[in-house]
């Protein structure tokens, strides 16, 4: 579980870091077109009403530009939102599972014990029944010593 949790953390990671790349290349690559872009309308002050134009053209493209950014960005925080929520589950199951498995080592312990405790008694059982039997054999040849000892000599009971 704790690979599952570290695997999804090293992906979610990489996933941001990615991202993050995408988006400062794409930032950059920007910035250098505006460069390029304002050089060139500096150069072109004698056009004063095409550069208006340009610029305006331009203004909707950066626009445009920013719209469709904003709608990807829009999505990537969707998206960002919705693996927080993976994320957040699977760190709610991980828990819960966690719990499931200490709850049955609890249990295995329990049982365990109660398995050690019921040997125990088996052989305490087994060591008063053996005991019994050395017991009963001891007054068995006994009586037999008695016995014989009585025929050998002395008539009647003891």
């Amino acid at each position: 579980m704790a690979s599952n949790r570290a695997r999804v953390d090293e992906d979610w990671e990489r996933e941001k870091q990615q991202w993050r790349e995408d988006f400062c290349q794409e930032y950059q690559v920007w910035e250098r077109e505006l460069r390029v872009r304002e050089q060139r309308m500096s150069q072109a002050e004698g056009y004063y009403q095409h550069w208006m134009e340009m610029r305006r053209r331009e203004h909707q493209q950066w626009e445009m530009e920013l719209v469709e950014r904003e709608r990807r960005v829009s999505a990537q925080e969707n998206e960002l939102h919705k693996l927080e929520q993976r994320l957040e589950k699977a760190e709610r199951e991980f828990k819960e599972h966690q719990e499931r498995v200490e709850r049955k080592e609890r249990e295995k312990r329990h049982l365990e014990r109660k398995i050690k405790e019921a040997e125990e008694e088996i052989q305490w059982w087994k060591d008063k029944e053996r005991r019994l039997e050395e017991t009963g054999r001891r007054e068995k040849e006994q009586r037999e010593s008695i016995g014989s000892t009585s025929r050998s000599g002395r008539s009647g009971r003891l």
